[in-house]
């Protein structure tokens, strides 16, 4: 009985620390009402190809000729739709041309 009164004494003094909540790595969390919520909005089609053209990754391709490459592809193949992950593996598929490698060996050393 002593050992179980201490630990509800133990755990209510640790969720009392100061409004907050602790997690399992026995850090402080905020309460609910003070969590600041994430955006859970998707970007739409448009702003994900604009924000590939910025992407380092992809800087060796042409994105809007690709975009249309694909979507002519797309038209061809009835029952595909154009979504990003398609795109990506799209692009993730060509290959750079010999320049950028060459230019890509050059800054290696």
């Amino acid at each position: 009985a002593k050992r179980s009164d201490a630990g509800k004494k133990g755990a209510a003094m640790l969720w009392q620390s100061h409004g907050k909540r602790l997690t399992k790595d026995g850090k402080g969390e905020k309460s609910k009402g003070e969590k600041i919520k994430k955006s859970n909005k998707k970007p739409t089609q448009e702003e994900y190809f604009a924000s590939l053209k910025t992407n380092l990754a992809y800087k060796h391709i042409d994105i809007d000729r690709e975009l249309l490459k694909a979507q002519a592809w797309i038209e061809a193949h009835p029952g595909r739709k154009l979504s990003q992950g398609f795109f990506v593996r799209w692009l993730n598929k060509i290959e750079p041309s010999i320049e950028v490698n060459k230019q890509a060996q050059k800054c290696a050393f």
